[in-house]
């Protein structure tokens, strides 16, 4: 248990000190954004907005272009891209990443699960199911042993007293 406690230790150390600081900037935010509305609504699709808006949030509050490298595009004359335009872009990847592993996650990799595949199965045969005649003679069925059931309350001697 200790070296499995370690090795994810590691392998979180080695993600934070490979990532820059506006991607855990940008991960720090879109969890606070997540939680936060997961917190009120439990919604795949709202906490996937939320967390859209806490990296949006994120890149408002702490730009990833530095002051300098505005002057220097503003002096070079190059057009000056600005937060709200960045944080687009980047809401719009986070979005589009988000559903790239909601399908991996939940859609593909439950088919390599023998229950993921059993369903698949199922709801593949699904125009395999009873036809209509089959329920018309259940319904005959049915009503054959209704019928039968009145018969043998009518008979009962407490149905009998209690018309008297």
């Amino acid at each position: 248990m200790i070296g499995e406690n370690m090795r994810n230790l590691a392998f979180i150390l080695v993600l934070v000190c490979l990532a820059s600081c506006s991607t855990i900037k940008h991960a720090v935010g879109g969890a606070l954004g997540g939680g936060a509305v997961a917190a009120f609504v439990p919604e795949p699709a709202a906490v996937a907005a939320g967390a859209a808006g806490g990296v949006m949030v994120s890149e408002m509050i702490f730009p990833t272009t530095s002051p300098a490298a505005i002057v220097g595009q503003v002096a070079g004359a190059g057009p000056v891209q600005g937060t709200t335009a960045s944080t687009l872009h980047e809401t719009g990847g986070l979005i589009k990443t988000l559903g790239y592993w909601y399908l991996v996650l939940f859609v593909f990799l439950p088919l390599f699960t023998k229950k993921g595949r059993t369903w698949f199965k199922k709801f593949g045969a699904i125009h395999n199911t009873v036809s209509q005649e089959e329920i018309d003679a259940r319904d005959g069925e049915q009503d054959v042993r209704l019928s039968a059931l009145e018969e043998i309350l009518k008979d009962s001697p407490t149905h009998q007293k209690s018309k008297a």
